[in-house]
């Protein structure tokens, strides 16, 4: 059995074709990897160890296995559905299609308040910082941030920092992405430039950067 651990909760932001979906799929596949290990050393309960993915693009059915979920956009209790689950991954994709108002419904919160005990990694991925429900934000304890196109008020009222980090790390990506042209930009696939950033410490780290 997997030692019991805490969680994250991920934001992964970034304009199209930033690099956001390389990333996501980083992650799964470290998942992946973790859970393959774990299987050989000494197996799990089938509840554990889960990719659990809202996918409206298809960018991750190559990387699921037997038992792994899918959530559809017309289940109406996909949120009880997560909490099935334990020490597992749960990836959604264009997250704000799965809620219809800017209100976090009870259910949801159910998960939040559980996610650290049943070890649930949660990662949402969106376009813009204004589309991070405002008491989602809060939540929010780690970033991969790309290129976004919005102003400074936004960026830093939906990303969970000291406010000069997080506008300082905007024009650190702002000025790498003007080094390129969008075909340079698409040539550096899969190394897009981007800033991983942990609220708990305000700390950000470049990666990719010339």
């Amino acid at each position: 059995m997997q030692k019991r651990r805490g969680s994250e909760f991920i934001g992964i932001i970034g304009t199209n074709g930033t690099g956001k979906t390389v990333i996501a799929r980083m992650l799964i596949e470290k998942f992946n990897a973790k859970r393959d290990e774990a299987a050989i050393i000494c197996g799990y309960p089938s509840n554990y160890n889960k990719l659990v993915v809202y996918d409206p693009q298809h960018r991750f059915q190559d990387l699921l296995r037997k038992g792994d979920f899918v959530i559809q956009l017309n289940n109406k209790d996909w949120e009880k559905d997560i909490l099935k689950y334990k020490s597992s991954l749960i990836v959604l994709d264009d997250y704000r299609e799965l809620f219809k108002t800017d209100a976090l419904s009870d259910k949801f919160m159910d998960v939040m308040s559980k996610r650290a005990e049943q070890g649930l990694d949660i990662v949402i991925i969106t376009w813009f910082p204004k589309l991070i429900l405002p008491r989602l934000s809060q939540f929010l304890n780690k970033y991969f941030l790309f290129k976004v196109n919005c102003d400074d008020k936004e960026y830093s009222d939906r990303i969970n920092g000291e406010k000069e980090t997080v506008l300082n790390i905007k024009r650190m990506l702002n000025k790498e992405f003007e080094k390129y042209t969008e075909q340079q930009y698409a040539d550096l696939y899969p190394n897009f430039p981007f800033v991983v950033f942990n609220s708990n410490t305000n700390r950000g780290q470049k990666v990719n950067f010339k």
